[in-house]
């Protein structure tokens, strides 16, 4: 039989900063078992993704005004299938 091992999420990543425009926010990583050696970020805003915003952190602007954010976050470590976690959905991004 052959095992495949899996990242497994501890504790969810989770959107930190001041959801207005203008400012930046950042995505904690959560914790992960085994510790992933790539981590891999999608911001959405509502349910579209968000050209380009594939790093940790996201400048808000005025496009963003009224709408819900959320992350998915890809860890992959060697030997191990990726897994993919998303956080939760965060307050409206105000003006």
């Amino acid at each position: 039989p052959v095992v495949v091992l899996r990242v497994a999420n501890e504790r969810p990543p989770r959107i930190n900063g001041t959801l207005r425009v203008g400012r930046t926010v950042r995505v904690s990583v959560g914790k992960w078992t085994p510790y992933p050696q790539r981590l891999r970020f999608r911001w959405y805003a509502g349910t579209r993704a968000i050209s380009g915003a594939t790093h940790q952190r996201l400048r808000l602007t005025k496009k963003h005004a009224g709408k819900r954010l959320r992350v998915a976050v890809t860890a992959s470590a060697p030997g191990h299938e990726p897994l993919r976690v998303t956080t939760r959905r965060s307050d409206k991004v105000r003006r």
